[in-house]
């Protein structure tokens, strides 16, 4: 298992079936990439923004500018790699959450689909570090430089809608963000590509 690039200018992406062994795909990923056996791998978390607590965005000891991030909904996982740069990657399960447009929707969003914005805006805050410490119903999307795109204003970073070829693809709405990115950029491993 390798990455398609050796620097940061692009993303790989791996679709995971069992949510519960992500971590360990993690590991086993970072490893390939580090040439490394996966249990000598150790993903840290930085300082929280807010309480400075231990669960900010995790980043790979001893990484040589691997940066990562992981995602979970009900019944699968995301997990990106990028060399360079930061990544943040989001997904979740379509589903009716009524009130998550009063939190992801700012006023210039009122018709925006709700689920989806909830999932660019996290993708998009975990690649800055932020996380959910920036309230995502403050700042609004706009169309990005490509079809799947989406930016906003005061971010250098850009956001992509995957189209995961999956069973579970049209089931979920899945987004992966960082400075620079286009869909041209972001490569998807399936599950069957990932051993741990």
């Amino acid at each position: 298992m390798t990455t398609s690039r050796p620097g940061g200018d692009g993303v790989d992406v791996w679709l995971v079936d069992d949510p519960d062994s992500a971590s360990q795909v993690l590991r086993t990923i970072v490893g390939s990439a580090l040439g490394r056996p996966a249990d000598a791998v150790v993903i840290d978390r930085e300082p929280c923004r807010r309480c400075g607590g231990p669960h900010g965005r995790p980043v790979v000891r001893d990484g040589d500018g691997l940066h990562v991030s992981l995602s979970r909904t009900s019944g699968l996982a995301l997990v990106a790699l990028r060399r360079g740069l930061p990544v943040g990657v989001d997904v979740e399960r379509r589903r009716p959450v009524p009130e998550l447009a009063a939190v992801a929707l700012s006023r210039d969003e009122t018709g925006d689909d709700p689920l989806r914005s909830w999932v660019h805006k996290e993708a998009l805050v975990k690649s800055t570090g932020d996380g959910l410490t920036r309230d995502p119903a403050s700042f609004s999307l706009h169309p990005g430089p490509g079809p799947g795109t989406r930016t906003a204003a005061g971010f250098a970073e850009t956001t992509v809608e995957l189209r995961l070829g999956h069973p579970d693809g049209a089931d979920v709405v899945a987004v992966v963000a960082g400075i620079g990115l286009t869909a041209d950029a972001v490569v998807v491993h399936l599950p069957s590509t990932v051993t741990s």
